[in-house]
């Protein structure tokens, strides 16, 4: 079988010869290539045994599970020596769009941790606008004071939000990286800035009589603490090496602070500032000067866009207009029509559609896009029929063209229905108004195009087995090999996992990767360990240890299998700050020691989060996670099965 898996994904890449390097972790086929276009990532996700595929940056990754090591076995065998295979140096380069897709990919890495922050904070601002506009809660209460607080402090201090983000993307300190951004927002600089704002005089800052520090309002700005932090990726590292190993701990954070706020403050931040109001103001004039046509071609690609991921790009612009202008009439006002017309176009095809199995779909699918949520309906149906997609492009471009050319305002980073509380301005009734009516347009226009457009309906049969070949199913055939006959696990009563590591366990969605966040590899855990004690969390066998230590197969007597994941990436360590105590085949009972990592060091290069996920979920009836965001230990319970 992992032969022809091989050889399989070998033709679909384009051929032996277009593969330029290949490895694995413990789950992922890694390579990459010569030729992007020649590999058809959609053949190789739907390969039996393979879960998904998909390109993050310039590397290929193909997401197996278990029995990758077998498949990159096989993979080897025909390509035969590839360079170094354990060597990742100039892998970020291999094409002439590494640059972009580099700059593109860090952007969506940066922004899509912090997102859920944002979008909760702007819903409680639309709220509180929609509040105060209707006349039912005084900007004086006391509870509105309070309650703009929480609206807007995350906004305020967005800096601190991206510099712990940023921090994780280029693999430096967390904390040195919130330093910078404090360095940006202390007093000093602000309480400066707003005094002269005021028409106050204010002495200035000179380093050495020679360069004088700008005040500058860098509250909710973007461009300049992403420079900061990613000049602190280089510099830290540097002045390691040049710093004895015994006087590093208290020396080289003194150093690399001095060096990298002060070249923040008076060359970074200014230009990263400057940056963003020349790009805000460009954007607004383009949208001020020619909106219907920007907006029919934003509104028109907007879906295209998503696909690639370059819409993240965007995000700077869009906070940069909220910090300096107080709203965003680029992004968030197409992004609001171009999502409903994707829901308007499923609830068409729910409405025409003769499967059963197609309408349920269609419906939840449509129900999900009205709340922002466009994924099931854009890749599930729209892009699936074809048809209701160009009608989606359609009423995106038409709804895009209008509500710009009306001079639509958002004043909240939030998507779907309830993002219509973005659109209340006080004073101005029109401008929700323009919001409801672009909205309800762009539904009614995909609907009525789906319609008009028609699509081929997908036979019941057809479509039962093309689900067949769906995630799920792929999942399990990948992952349940030891249940040769594929017949569910049966549990004679409840049984309990345990958290593997002390810490703190985050949600799932959180984790910044989205191979586990959303769960593709099963239902999965996540903890941030504060201890480096990785323990068995249930009397087991050991059916896999990673060479690179980072990854750990289990299986108990009733069928359960586990894979424990230490840390995002760290594959790339190959084994540094790693050690395991267990082999394959060893009998291990609840609380022996696994392994042991080096978390600190670990957390200053990579994101050290413990991952614990049931391979072959499929084959339970139920699965509760306990103790989500609180404090577990190994003698916590993380998973009931059922």
């Amino acid at each position: 079988m992992e032969k022809d898996i091989a050889n399989q994904i070998i033709d679909l890449v384009g051929g032996k010869d277009n593969i330029t390097d290949v490895w694995h972790c413990a789950t992922r086929l890694r390579m990459f290539v010569h030729k992007k276009d020649q590999v058809d990532v959609e053949k190789i996700s739907n390969i039996k045994g393979v879960v998904t595929a998909q390109f993050s940056g310039e590397q290929l990754q193909i997401i197996i599970g278990n029995k990758v090591a077998k498949v990159y076995a096989e993979v080897t065998e025909i390509t035969g020596p590839l360079g170094n295979q354990n060597d990742k140096s100039d892998r970020s380069n291999k094409s002439g769009s590494g640059v972009i897709s580099t700059i593109m990919e860090t952007i969506s890495g940066i922004f899509t941790p912090i997102l859920p922050v944002i979008a909760g904070a702007g819903l409680l601002k639309g709220l509180l606008t929609l509040c105060t506009g209707l006349g039912w809660l005084s900007e004086e209460a006391d509870i509105y004071k309070v309650l703009f607080i929480v609206a807007d402090c995350a906004f305020y201090f967005l800096p601190f939000l991206l510099a712990s983000s940023a921090a994780k993307i280029f693999k430096t300190n967390n904390f040195l990286a919130i330093t910078v951004a404090g360095s940006m927002l202390y007093p000093t600089i602000l309480g400066s800035y707003n005094a002269i704002s005021a028409g106050q005089e204010v002495d200035p800052i000179t380093l050495f009589g020679l360069v004088n520090v700008p005040f500058l309002n860098y509250s909710s700005s973007v461009i300049p603490i992403i420079l900061g932090v990613w000049l602190l990726s280089y510099v830290e590292p540097a002045i390691k090496k040049i710093v004895p190993r015994s006087l590093s701990i208290m020396f080289t954070p003194m150093f690399t602070l001095i060096i990298v706020i002060v070249a923040t403050l008076v060359v970074l931040g200014p230009l990263g500032n400057y940056i963003g109001e020349v790009l805000a103001i460009a954007i607004s004039w383009l949208f001020n000067h020619a909106g219907i046509i920007a907006g029919l071609l934003l509104g028109a690609t907007m879906p295209l866009i998503i696909m690639t991921g370059m819409h993240y790009a965007l995000f700077p612009l869009v906070f940069n207009n909220f910090a300096l202008l107080g709203h965003d009439k680029m992004l968030n006002p197409v992004a609001l029509v171009t999502n409903v017309a994707q829901s308007g176009a499923a609830f068409a095809v729910a409405f025409r559609s003769k499967n059963k199995e197609m309408k349920e779909l269609a419906t939840s699918s449509g129900v999900s896009a009205l709340l922002g949520i466009t994924e099931p309906a854009m890749y599930g149906i729209n892009i699936k029929l074809k048809r209701p997609f160009y009608a989606c492009l359609i009423a995106g471009g038409i709804s895009g063209a209008i509500v710009v050319g009306f001079g639509l305002k958002s004043f909240a980073f939030l998507t779907g229905i309830i993002s219509l509380t973005a659109y209340v301005e006080p004073g101005n009734i029109w401008n929700v108004v323009i919001a409801i009516s672009g909205f309800a347009l762009s539904f009614v226009l995909a609907f009525i195009l789906t319609l008009i457009l028609g699509f081929e309906d997908i036979p019941e049969e057809k479509l039962e087995e093309e689900m067949g070949t769906g995630t799920a199913d792929k999942q399990k055939s990948s992952k349940s090999d030891s249940n040769t006959d594929n017949a569910p696990v049966t549990l004679t009563e409840k049984k309990e996992i345990a958290s593997p590591v002390t810490g703190k366990a985050v949600p799932i969605e959180d984790v910044n990767d989205k191979v586990f966040s959303k769960e593709i590899m099963g239902t999965s855990y996540a903890v941030t360990p504060s201890m480096g004690e990785v323990v068995a969390p249930v009397d087991a066998e050991i059916m896999y240890v990673a060479d690179s230590k980072h990854a750990i197969g289990l299986k108990t007597k009733e069928g359960i299998e586990l894979l424990i994941h230490i840390g995002i990436d760290t594959v790339e360590l190959k084994g540094k700050y790693f050690e395991t105590t267990v082999k394959a085949t060893d009998q291990v009972s609840k609380g022996t020691v696994l392994a042991t990592m080096e978390v600190e060091k670990i957390a200053e290069l990579y994101d050290p989060t413990v991952i614990t996920i049931i391979t072959n979920m499929q084959d339970f009836h139920h699965i509760e996670k306990q103790h989500i965001n609180q404090k577990v230990t190994p003698a916590n319970t993380i998973f009931e099965i059922e």
